[in-house]
């Protein structure tokens, strides 16, 4: 069996702050990238455990290269780098996929650096009149080529919103808790490792069971976003009451959401 794992930083164990996720800030986010390898890592081994064939993984955080090549576990492949083909090899023939480190959409009260796409831009996305997040658009472009997911981890609010867009059949690992943007209540790596790699084992079981996340196509699309970005930590409040614009428009396959 071929397991996808496509990755992201926001909703990886010990990251609740904007200074860990931007490699800008130096040992913040060199600090974090040992916290998302233990993550990785740990859903590979389940995946290893849970009768895979090949781990691939896709390292999906905005920047070139998270991944530390030297931490990777022996057995796993990594997409990195920039000028990644379009659909990010998700046509090599994949089983299922898993999303890790996840974070909840733009705006959802409870989520640990909560955005969706650009979080100086308060972005926010609608396909179909149903507004989706990171979650369910990476999980969109998997279905276009008929991958189910079977896991997602991040924090408690990512966990509800990928349990919301996907139903019963999928194991969700919940990292952190967030008592607002950027506070959160944590679990320690060697624990979530521990957590993560037992659920990625499980999740294995669900092949055959979970079923591709589709939608009627085409998809009505529709993003509104600030007129101009904002700073970290700006107070929602202010956010809020700025100038926003709207683009609408049409997506003929569910790969064309990250193109809109």
């Amino acid at each position: 069996m071929n397991v996808y794992i496509c990755t992201d930083f926001e909703g990886i164990t010990g990251v609740t702050m904007w200074e860990q996720v931007h490699p800008k800030h130096g040992a913040a986010y060199e600090d974090a990238q040992r916290l998302f390898m233990s993550d990785i890592n740990a859903a590979i081994e389940g995946c290893f455990e849970g009768g895979a064939t090949r781990v691939v993984v896709l390292d999906g955080h905005g920047w070139p290269m998270n991944v530390v090549p030297e931490l990777m576990h022996p057995k796993g492949e990594f997409i990195t780098g920039s000028g990644v083909p379009r659909g990010w090899c998700l046509d090599q023939g994949f089983d299922v996929g898993m999303q890790v480190g996840c974070h909840a959409m733009n705006r959802t009260s409870d989520g640990v650096l909560y955005h969706t796409q650009n979080h100086l831009n308060d972005s926010r996305y609608w396909y179909n009149d149903r507004e989706c997040g990171e979650i369910a658009q990476m999980a969109l472009c998997m279905g276009h080529f008929g991958i189910p997911q079977v896991m997602v981890t991040g924090d408690v609010a990512a966990c509800r919103e990928a349990r919301e867009f996907f139903g019963p059949d999928l194991v969700t690992v919940a990292v952190k808790e967030g008592y607002g943007r950027n506070c959160s209540k944590m679990l320690g790596p060697e624990e979530t490792a521990e957590m993560i790699r037992e659920g990625a084992r499980k999740a294995m079981g669900l092949v055959g069971k979970a079923k591709p996340f589709t939608m009627e196509l085409p998809l009505r699309a529709k993003l509104e976003r600030l007129a101009e970005p904002v700073e970290d930590y700006t107070p929602l409040e202010q956010i809020v009451a700025l100038p926003h614009v709207t683009h609408e428009g049409a997506c003929a396959t569910q790969l064309d959401v990250y193109g809109f």
